[in-house]
This record gives C-alpha cells, structure tokens and sequence, in this order.
C-alpha cells in the first residue's frame, strides 16, 4: 500500500482501515490505497467480472444490482464504490480534510486488468447524508 501524504505529512495506512475497507468491499480484493498529496486518495479494487468481453457487451457493473431505494440518487454501477469511499472517509478523510475519494475498479488478469474505471467522489458523496447507509449490502460490517 501507498498510503503517503505527500511531503508535508505523512500517515500511513493502517491494517485496520484497509480491513475495514475489505469489509464493505466484500468478495472484491482492495489492492491498493495511495493518498496524493493532501486532498485526494485513490482506493484500487480487483472485479474479476470487469472484462473485455463484458465490457463490449455493456454487461459489467461494478457489485451486485441494487433497487432504486437502494441506489438513493446514486448511479447503480457506483453505489458499492460509494460504500467503500464513505467507508474511508468515516474512518480517515473527514479528519484529513479530504476533497475526493477515487474508488478504481480493474479486472484481474491479463488485459482485463489493464482496464479499469475510476468512481469519483467528492465532498457532497462522502459527507451528505445518504439513503445508502441504512440499505448496506450484506457485505457490510453495518
């Protein structure tokens, strides 16, 4: 894991955030988190569904389907990737004064995993209160 600051401060990341972060995350391995300098943090997650072949046929969408209640607002492909950012930002961004959190989401091997889809999150998704909290996955700790 990354987990730098940039070069004003430093705060590394811990095993237990990134346990916590599994725990929403479910069955999609986190890989990787790597802040950038003070106000963004990249959080890298594998879906082995993510594929050429799903791609092309427009079948690949990042967790399992939600209802509209479910969704709140948010684009279904999005919502587990706005679980695991809120996940962080509960645990480490509000403190850190975070302006995004960017949830990236690649396949596992071969090509699959040079192609990717970066989830962006600011402030509003991330603080706001949101229908999605009190509808938490299975996989949730919640």
């Amino acid at each position: 894991m990354s987990g730098q600051l940039g070069s004003a401060q430093s705060a590394p990341v811990t095993n237990a955030l990134k346990a916590n972060l599994q725990t929403v995350a479910g069955s999609y391995p986190i890989r990787d988190i790597e802040f950038f300098g003070r106000h963004s943090v990249r959080i890298d997650v594998e879906d082995a569904s993510r594929t050429v072949s799903a791609l092309r046929a427009h079948a690949w969408m990042f967790g399992p389907p939600v209802t509209v209640e479910e969704a709140g607002g948010c684009p279904p492909a999005k919502i587990l990737g706005r679980r695991i950012a809120r996940e962080l930002w509960r645990r480490e961004g509000r403190t850190l004064a975070l302006d995004q959190v960017i949830v990236r989401v690649h396949g596992s091997s071969g090509l699959d995993e040079l192609s990717y889809a970066d989830m962006y999150y600011g402030r509003a998704d991330l603080d706001a209160p949101w229908v999605g909290d009190r509808a938490q996955m299975p996989t949730s700790r919640r």
